[in-house]
């Protein structure tokens, strides 16, 4: 699945299109690795999931319900004290990396005009969800310190760092990254898309080494390519791939790399929505 910086670039456009200015009304754990957020907007409300489960991590819209415990866990209630009636700023990817924070117009234990920040870091069995304010964490879904040899620490007071960077290109530095391409040799274009450009999926990069290949130039001219598609220089076609009966994957484009059957949305929230509650359905099924 390409929940990789490249798609959640496009997820992070749309959660601050969709969520600016919306007040959060409700605040929901139904499972240890998620949380809900009702968000009232001009234009309804909004139910935010933030999942951090390893096989079904992502940020995005819920339609229907979920059950919830008898019980709230500690950090539904942690977040319920900070941001419940806050207002939400804006939603941003971070770099190009796989976090989206959402800054929120707060208040303080003293009532007093703040802003807080929730970090979604949408990492497979990494992933996590972080409360901040003034860069110090206020609570986490899943901790970690000293005591675990943990090479973040994630708990309560802690000065709050991003994940560690990749060793692996930014394709803005098209000098380093036409460098690499003049020495690729042998190595087939996708592979060494994914293993040298930060922020792709394996599907991002097959769909771009597919497009590529229709060209040609120069490692510069490539690099050129590589940066457009990358900044979203394509047509938005939203939707879900079906190899077969059952979803395999959702993209912000129609690919060229993989056949099959495609469903349309109007948006990549939409199409991630109806991907997972489809995946969700044939693993209960």
């Amino acid at each position: 699945m390409p929940q990789d910086a490249f798609t959640l670039s496009f997820i992070a456009k749309e959660l601050n299109a969709a969520l600016k200015g919306g007040r959060v009304n409700r605040i929901t754990q139904p499972a240890k690795e998620e949380v809900i957020f009702s968000v009232y907007t001009d234009k309804g409300v909004k139910n935010l999931n933030v999942n951090a489960n390893a096989s079904l991590c992502r940020i995005g819209f819920l339609s229907g319900e979920r059950e919830n415990p008898k019980t709230a866990y500690n950090f539904c209630m942690l977040l319920r004290k900070h941001l419940l009636s806050a207002v939400v700023e804006s939603a941003e990817i971070m770099g190009f990396d796989r976090v989206i924070k959402l800054t929120f117009s707060a208040k303080n234990e003293f009532f007093e005009n703040c802003r807080k920040q929730l970090y979604a870091e949408i990492m497979g069995k990494y992933s996590n969800v972080i409360l901040t304010e003034n860069d110090v964490i206020l609570g986490a879904m899943k901790t970690a310190s000293l005591d675990e040899n943990a090479k973040r620490l994630l708990y309560t007071g802690v000065k709050y760092s991003l994940p560690p960077k990749q060793d692996k290109l930014d394709f803005a530095d098209e000098k380093a990254l036409a460098a690499a391409l003049e020495n690729r040799g042998d190595a087939d274009m996708k592979d060494f898309l994914f293993t040298h450009i930060k922020g792709l999926a394996p599907s991002t990069a097959e769909e771009l080494a597919a497009r590529l290949s229709e060209s040609g130039g120069s490692a510069m001219a490539l690099c050129r390519e590589i940066s457009a598609f990358l900044k979203g220089g394509f047509e938005l076609r939203p939707c879900v791939y079906y190899p077969n009966e059952k979803p395999a994957d959702f993209f912000a484009f129609k690919p060229r790399a993989f056949d099959g059957n495609f469903k349309f949305y109007d948006s990549l929230l939409a199409a991630q929505s109806e991907f997972y509650r489809e995946k969700e359905n044939f693993s209960n099924g």
